[in-house]
């Protein structure tokens, strides 16, 4: 009764063993690229955008008094670090693998 059992054997094992792998690196190589594109985009309009707005208007700052402006700069520093910190953490985990 038991021959009519399909047994895997070590070709098939390790096959299967491979394309788990496979999958588990492209899952990991997706996940990687949304954490950069969400550094990107925090970068741009939380950075960039800004810098770019006050650039081109000029009177956007003038409303603000020195603590508004000193705020502003405190948002933007807050943006470069949490962009940078979300790209760094997307290159080590890249890097490290799923742990």
């Amino acid at each position: 009764m038991t021959e009519n059992f399909q047994e895997l054997t070590s070709a098939q094992i390790d096959a299967a063993e491979l394309l788990r792998k496979n999958r588990n690196n492209e899952v990991l190589k997706y996940t990687v690229a949304a954490y950069d594109r969400l550094s990107t985009a925090i970068f741009i309009t939380g950075f960039l955008g800004p810098i770019f707005g006050s650039v081109l208007n000029p009177t956007l700052l003038s409303n603000y008094a020195g603590i508004g402006k000193a705020l502003i700069v405190c948002g933007l520093l807050q943006a470069l670090m949490i962009s940078c910190g979300l790209h760094l953490y997307g290159k080590n985990k890249l890097r490290d693998g799923w742990q």
